[in-house]
């Protein structure tokens, strides 16, 4: 492939630093993530990053903001764009006004701590190719009547783990139910190393 600045030199297969800058109040704050792989020009020098790895690249730096405890307008700005989700998105997951993360991102209003903890698990599962948070949301948002469910000892607890007996005694009888083995999942790849820095610049 050659490069599209120059159109001379190939692109050749590289690791460079990544760098995510967040308008943070009350200093802009930039992480860099290094060892990101890349496509590296070899006449005129310019790097670029495939679409694939620079989200993922911006997800490790919403991860560490969040985790950093940085609960400011600039950073859940920046969480939820690299989530794919639009203001509405989020506030119909969190069961909040669109006003509200409006005002949130805008630093009008402090973030709640279980609002925080919450887009936190969210990009974790997302890193780790999970749904454990959203079926959370998505089961709190609804009113069910409680009903007997069995889980497995030896297993994660899992939502989709978990045998509605009521609706499996309809469908398969006591005895196929007391066989049955709930599936497992399997576990998400463990991604490559890389590494990430932390800077907060004033002015």
């Amino acid at each position: 492939m050659f490069c599209p600045t120059c159109h001379e030199g190939v692109m050749r297969e590289s690791a460079r630093t990544y760098e995510v800058h967040v308008t943070a109040y009350p200093n802009p704050v930039t992480v860099r993530v290094t060892g990101v792989p890349a496509l590296l020009c070899g006449s005129c020098g310019d790097v670029m990053f495939r679409g694939d790895t620079a989200e993922r690249a911006e997800l490790l730096a919403s991860r560490v903001l969040v985790e950093r405890g940085f609960r400011v307008g600039g950073v859940l700005r920046l969480a939820r764009k690299t989530l794919g989700y639009r203001a509405s998105d989020l506030a119909g997951l969190l069961g909040v006004a669109n006003e509200t993360v409006s005002r949130w991102e805008n630093d009008h209003f402090a973030v709640d701590p279980a609002t925080w903890v919450t887009l936190g698990s969210l990009i974790a599962d997302e890193l780790g190719g999970d749904r454990e948070t959203l079926n959370r949301l998505a089961a709190a948002r609804e009113s069910r009547v409680p009903t007997d469910c069995e889980i497995a000892f030896d297993r994660p607890h899992r939502e989709a783990e978990i045998i509605d007996l009521f609706a499996a005694k309809q469908l398969y009888g006591q005895q196929q139910l007391s066989n049955a083995a709930p599936a497992q999942r399997q576990p998400a790849a463990a991604p490559a190393p890389v590494s990430l820095t932390l800077d907060s610049m004033s002015g």
